[in-house]
């Protein structure tokens, strides 16, 4: 019996010049604020990207007078539908050292032009809140 193979195979995706991703962003002791994006990354032209790693963390540095929710937003913005929330990490504790952390391994595939951001946010009123946020994630060729 002859077994035919395909004239040619497209390469893995991690074989098609592949190059990891990172963002990050680490803000220490802020105030209450509203929602600010911190870093965008866009899938360029020509190229795909794997998401794969999230984590977030929050730290509670002195007391709020009145606690509200300090938030860590990781979204994706695909190019043909509405943005999406991939992670959200929800704080409101007013105890002074008081850690919120969270990671996620993640398997989504991105097309070019699609963004992946990060937001945090604080509702409070005083006090202070740290936050680190990471993402990793692996471009490739189309």
């Amino acid at each position: 019996m002859q077994v035919n193979s395909p004239a040619s195979s497209r390469a893995a995706w991690y074989d098609r010049n592949p190059k990891t991703i990172y963002y990050w962003d680490a803000e220490d002791a802020i105030a209450p604020h509203a929602t600010v994006n911190r870093w965008t990354y866009t899938v360029p032209s020509g190229r795909k990207a794997r998401a794969e790693l999230t984590f977030l963390w929050i730290y509670r540095d002195t007391a709020a007078s009145s606690v509200g929710i300090a938030s860590i937003f990781i979204k994706y913005a695909p190019k043909t539908t509405n943005d999406a929330t991939i992670v959200q990490l929800d704080f409101d504790n007013n105890t002074v050292n008081a850690i919120l952390d969270n990671s996620q391994n993640l398997q989504l595939m991105m097309q070019e032009t699609d963004q992946i951001y990060e937001e945090d946010k604080d509702s409070g009123t005083g006090g202070t809140v740290s936050f680190l946020d990471v993402f990793k994630g692996t471009e490739f060729d189309a």
